[in-house]
């Protein structure tokens, strides 16, 4: 079923493979077939998440209200999948770094049927010019995704950090929040490169993309203290160059600095998640 929520022109995943060349579509049933995938969910699953889109649960009033945050999302031009959105604040000499995470948990859950295929799946694959989710669209793409101008269900990491980036205290909320904007690593890089004149400047999250820089820095230093490898890794593109006979390409991305603050935040989160499981 289709939802206004939803953020995929193609919610199967049929119509991205009917554009590919028959000799790649050969290729890739080979791989679904080693590895048990498919793009179409049990009867049982689809039954569970139009239920969801009934009620998406964003009106729960247990959830704390953070609307008015001046959320975004920063990612590659073409995720459709949005699980985090960020805002920094300074607070004192230190700053106040929100982390959302889609909240995922509150649909799939124990015991549904969504949670044994999610389980079955494992993951989500990508492969050049498809993916296989392992959630339905509707949910990955849709509901559970923290698309922009939309509101969404999230687990909120508040972290408050001193003047050196160290985290001294947090807090996790189950929220709901709102995000202003889509962002891509490149263009939140254009605008640290050339904020005068960029079209990120003068918006409510301006400040918050200019303070990633400066809390991404003082994270990268305090991992350095602690003799961390920091790896100037780069991505790998796999694309499909067209033809009668179709050929796959493998190209090197090099990351750009807001990746890398990003980065440090992400892993800041899990750092601050992983010691309170400990406590």
């Amino acid at each position: 079923p289709s939802t206004p929520a939803l953020n995929s022109p193609d919610p199967t995943g049929l119509a991205a493979v009917r554009r590919l060349p028959p000799a790649v579509v050969s290729d890739f049933r080979r791989i679904f077939e080693l590895a048990e995938l498919t793009l179409l969910f049990p009867w049982a699953v689809r039954a569970e998440v139009a239920q969801f889109e009934m009620d998406a649960g964003v009106a729960d009033p247990t959830l704390h209200d953070l609307t008015g945050v001046p959320f975004v999302t920063i990612d590659n031009e073409d995720s459709r999948d949005l699980d985090q959105a960020l805002h920094i604040a300074r607070e004192g000499r230190g700053y106040l770094v929100r982390y959302a995470l889609a909240d995922a948990s509150y649909y799939v859950r124990p015991g549904t049927a969504l949670f044994a295929e999610a389980l079955r799946r494992g993951t989500s694959y990508y492969l050049p010019r498809l993916s296989v989710p392992m959630l339905p669209r509707v949910l990955s793409e849709g509901l559970i995704s923290l698309n922009p101008k939309v509101l969404r269900r999230a687990l909120v990491f508040e972290m408050h950090l001193d003047e050196t980036g160290e985290a001294t205290h947090t807090d996790i909320l189950r929220a709901r929040i709102r995000s202003r904007a889509k962002l891509s690593y490149s263009g939140v890089q254009w605008f640290h490169d050339a904020p005068r004149y960029n079209r990120l400047a003068g918006k409510p999250y301006s400040e918050s993309l200019l303070l990633l820089r400066e809390v991404g820095d003082r994270r990268r230093a305090l991992a350095r203290a602690r003799h961390v490898v920091d790896f100037l890794r780069d991505d790998t593109v796999v694309d499909i160059v067209p033809g009668r006979v179709p050929r796959y390409t493998v190209r090197s991305a090099p990351r750009n600095n807001v990746s890398r603050w990003n980065e440090q935040v992400s892993v800041l989160c899990n750092m601050e998640g992983g010691r309170l499981l400990l406590g």
